[in-house]
């Protein structure tokens, strides 16, 4: 035993004191301080974008390879246009093909290139095949690419990982960013064994061989390259930068470009982001922290040990056998010594399993001492002052120092936990490592011996699942501390208020002030990687609306918008639909469909309008043109103002016109020219003092607050009463009105808030003392047709408070408690509003309902009476002024006339009040 611990203590040692090498290196340097490794998104997005070239070796990969594209396309802060990714994939492969057509057919920069002969051959060939199609790509486009990148079919990039290729090269030739496995449970040991191993590695190793000028091999993912110095590396080789017969072409690729005298860089940068954490012991409470995040490659690892074994069995066959078999000893000192410690696992792993059979000797020795009486102790094995017990004091040393520096290391990316784990892991990690170098020798020696060519020994790959992803997504919050300068104290306050409203973030930064809508819109965009557009529903053909049914459209939340060239259809999303859905869309459309991001409200209210235009427009009404066109065309609106204007429309819910006027930027009398020469009626502004309150006496307050209207004063002298509408008055709603005056009209469109201050301020002129009972508004109006009525035998004053107790109006109270008919309560409702009934032969029960947005027509139980020549004539159970300005949103082209008719469902009653219950004071059913 004796003879197997000499050897197996002096590896220990020498194998200690290279690492105390890297160790003191790393501390002597200063390369653990944080401030070596911060950047700011600012200087990283400070950089003129360059074009990037991503290749994607794919063999076998259907399982991951759409998901890997699709989430890394959606979360890259890079514009599209200024990277491609080229997946290779091979002729026998037609499952992973299937899945890259999937996602190049909705994103122009993704590119399938196919191995003209069947897989798989090794990494290094397929790559070699991929970078030939991006020359062949930019022979077409007539540019080239400024960088390479190298991924693999199951990385998660981060999100800013392109932008620091874009910021260090050309400055280097070669930068290699970390790599860090994804998190799995605590128990998942061998997956678990690659975090304490890529921790230590590129947190520490690799910074120092940057440092001394070492070796810094590419990892295979998170790599890029300078195009010209990757040419001259290409050139020198063939056109075959990666070796063919290499299987790991990667690890090669990095010793190619030291030894041509390339600079190479290990970036291993950080910036700062603010986190979520938990605090305290026995009271759990989260705060925000600002932590470091790396811009690494994320990934799983297998978490079998055969999957293990097999994955490094090939690591080290192709590191520490077959390029020294290729390449030798060559190059600087620094290099030999990187060489030396990449190929010392030959020896190390087997020793390490040779100490752990010394551990066990002495463990059995002292359990047989124990039951046998005859003591043993390690005395016995390592004589006191010999050399062998002084290798071991110096080991114990060696492998505690081993243990604190893979704790600090792994403690910095997992977390304290995770640090201590490392200590047993150890064991696992050694054992994974020496069946895996006698599988690599063994396969050595075989091919050695028959001459039978080393293949490329693929892993299984899986990809995480969306609840693993949200951890590493690009996340909203760092979106707009990035891109619009929110502090962290703002970022913070919006979080809580997030946390404690259910408010999207969004919503929350908007509401408060913080940010404006269109800046959140930009951010979302940029965080689902799709360009951002305001869209136009009076724009969109009306050949595409009719092939993808609204109520389709309404299910998946989006709006088509217009044609890309003669297959293609820009489609508006408020977020990444699901591959499943993006297939139903092509299916409907018979066309590939091309994302663009629309904020959710704004999307909503356009495809509501949209689809209107159908039901207009197939009744033989043509588009008239909009107030925005004619200002743009007229000179008296630029194109980036009343893009503005819309998007503070959608805010603030005005009518175009109005909020030009209301900001200043096109005169009064210039909205009014136009809108009368669409319209035919002028626009202006009003004062609430203007309104007549005599004239709104005759005709009605029900009638006027339901159609937005108030009548002005006029001279004596003047024959006609002007009237000021909030939209388009049908010609039925004019007539009636007239008739009420018994003068003619003088229409015009005014501001809707002028329309509503001036009727609220002239009806209490007109009524002082409230329409009935000392109540206003409708309420009183309700009141006062129920008085009026000559079948009323109760208690008015009872009525109105137990309605304002309720929170009803009086008739909606009535119907609620059951003491009126459905018919009953349409007729006095109609009174109220000074509007006729709905006749049943005027509805057509077919199609009541398909004119409105799904859900619009049977939430308020909307039908539709007539449509022609522009005028519409629509009926419910209950007409509000507020859905009145709905429909006349949804039909801004077209002039509304209302009808009222009874409720066509059971009326639910939603009180439970005492004067409910027993009727006191409230008429009997039928007295009325």
């Amino acid at each position: 035993m004796r003879a197997v611990a000499y050897p197996v203590c002096w590896t220990i040692l020498v194998n200690g004191v290279d690492d105390l090498f890297i160790d003191v290196n790393y501390f002597v340097r200063g390369l653990f301080k944080e401030d070596r490794r911060r950047i700011t998104v600012e200087d990283l997005k400070a950089e003129e974008p360059k074009k990037l070239a991503m290749m994607v070796p794919a063999w076998q990969e259907d399982g991951v390879i759409q998901q890997m594209l699709e989430l890394n396309l959606e979360q890259l802060d890079y514009p599209h246009e200024d990277y491609d990714i080229f997946v290779g994939t091979y002729l026998n492969d037609p499952a992973t093909q299937a899945r890259v057509d999937n996602v190049a057919r909705r994103f122009r920069n993704v590119h399938k290139v196919v191995v003209p002969h069947d897989g798989p051959t090794s990494k290094a060939d397929c790559l070699n095949w991929v970078y030939q199609h991006i020359r062949m790509l930019e022979d077409d486009r007539g540019y080239r690419f400024d960088i390479l990148l190298m991924h693999d079919a199951e990385d998660i990039i981060h999100p800013l990982a392109l932008r620091l290729y874009n910021y260090l090269i050309p400055d280097f030739d070669f930068v290699q960013t970390p790599v860090f496995p994804l998190e799995m449970p605590w128990n998942a040991f061998v997956a678990a064994t690659y975090k304490d191993e890529f921790t230590e590695h590129h947190l520490k190793d690799m910074l120092v061989r940057e440092q001394i000028g070492g070796l810094v091999p590419s990892a295979g993912v998170g790599s890029g390259f300078d195009r010209d110095a990757f040419e001259d590396i290409a050139l020198a080789h063939s056109q075959e930068a990666f070796n063919i017969h290499s299987l790991t072409e990667d690890y090669e690729v990095g010793m190619k470009f030291r030894l041509a005298d390339k600079k190479v860089y290990f970036a291993c940068r950080a910036v700062e982001r603010l986190k979520e954490v938990e605090r305290g012991i026995f009271r759990k409470r989260k705060v925000h922290v600002v932590v470091p995040e790396y811009i690494a490659t994320r990934e799983y690892f297998p978490d079998e040990l055969q999957f293990a074994i097999k994955q490094r069995s090939r690591w080290i066959l192709g590191i520490a056998l077959q390029t020294w078999e290729q390449l030798g000893w060559q190059g600087s000192l620094p290099v030999l010594y990187c060489l030396w410690r990449d190929r010392k696992a030959l020896i190390t792993n087997f020793m390490a399993i040779f100490g752990y059979m010394v551990a066990l000797y002495c463990i059995g020795r002292l359990g047989w001492g124990w039951a046998s009486g005859r003591p043993w102790t390690f005395d016995n094995l390592f004589p006191p002052g010999s050399v062998l017990w002084w290798l071991v004091m110096g080991n114990t040393l060696v492998l505690a120092w081993r243990a604190v520096m893979k704790y600090v290391t792994v403690d910095a990316i997992y977390g304290p936990m995770h640090g201590l784990l490392s200590i047993p892991r150890f064991f696992v990690s050694n054992v994974i490592n020496f069946f895996a170098t006698a599988k690599a020798v063994r396969q050595y020696v075989r091919h050695k011996i028959t001459g039978e060519p080393l293949k490329w020994l693929k892993t299984t790959h899986v990809f995480p699942d969306s609840s693993v992803l949200r951890e590493y997504k690009r996340r909203l919050g760092d979106l707009l501390r990035d891109r619009e300068g929110l502090t962290e104290d703002e970022l913070n306050e919006a979080l809580d208020l997030h946390t404690k409203t259910g408010l999207r973030l969004g919503q929350v930064v908007t509401l408060t002030g913080l940010l404006s809508t269109r800046a959140v819109a930009d951010a979302v965009g940029e965080q689902f990687a799709l360009p951002v557009i305001d869209p136009d529903p009076f724009g969109i053909p009306l050949t595409l609306l009719q092939r993808l049914p609204e109520a389709d459209a309404a299910l998946m939340r989006v709006l088509p918008l217009g044609w890309d060239g003669d297959e293609v259809v820009r489609i508006a999303v408020s977020e990444p639909p699901e591959p499943a859905v993006v297939n139903r869309l092509e299916d409907l459309l018979k066309a590939k469909v091309h994302l663009c991001f629309a904020e959710r409200e704004l999307l909503d209210k356009a495809r509501d309008r949209a689809y209107r235009r159908l039901v207009m427009e197939e009744a033989g009404e043509p588009r008239a043109s909009r107030l925005g066109e004619r200002l743009v065309t007229g000179g008296y609106l630029t194109q980036e103002r009343l893009e503005q204007a819309v998007q503070e429309q959608s805010a603030t819910s005005e009518r175009l016109g109005e909020l030009l006027v209301r900001r200043g930027w096109v005169p009064e009398e210039v909205v009014s020219e136009a809108l009368a020469d669409r319209t035919r009626l002028p626009f202006r502004a009003l004062k609430a003092s203007e309104a007549d309150p005599v004239a709104i006496r005759k005709i009605g307050y029900g009638l006027l607050n339901l159609y937005g209207l108030v009548p002005m004063r006029a001279a004596e002298s003047e024959g006609f009463v002007p009237l000021a509408c909030a939209s388009m008055p049908h010609e039925e709603v004019r007539m009636l009105i007239a008739a009420r005056l018994g003068k003619p009209l003088d229409v015009f469109l005014a501001p809707s808030l002028d329309v509503r201050l001036g009727l609220a301020v002239a009806s209490k002129v007109a009524w002082p003392g409230g329409m009935k009972e000392g109540v206003g508004g409708m309420d009183g109006a309700e009141l006062k047709v129920i008085d009026e009525d000559p079948g009323w035998r109760g208690d008015l004053t009872e009525l109105r408070d137990a309605a304002l107790d309720a929170g009803k109006s009086p008739i909606d109270y009535l119907l609620a408690a059951g003491r009126i008919e459905s018919q009953l309560g349409a007729r006095l409702r109609a009174r109220s509003l000074g509007v006729a009934l709905a006749r049943p032969s005027q509805i057509d029960p077919e199609g009541a309902y398909d004119w409105l947005p799904p859900g619009w027509a049977v939430r308020d139980d909307i039908q539709l009476v007539d449509l022609s020549q522009g005028q519409l004539v629509v009926a419910a159970p209950r007409p509000t002024a507020r859905l009145a300005r709905e429909i006349a949103s949804l039909f801004p082209d077209a002039a509304v006339a209302w009808r009222v008719a009874p409720y066509t469902r059971a009326v639910e009653v939603t009180t439970d009040e005492p004067d409910i219950q027993t009727g006191e004071n409230l008429p009997a059913p039928g007295a009325l």
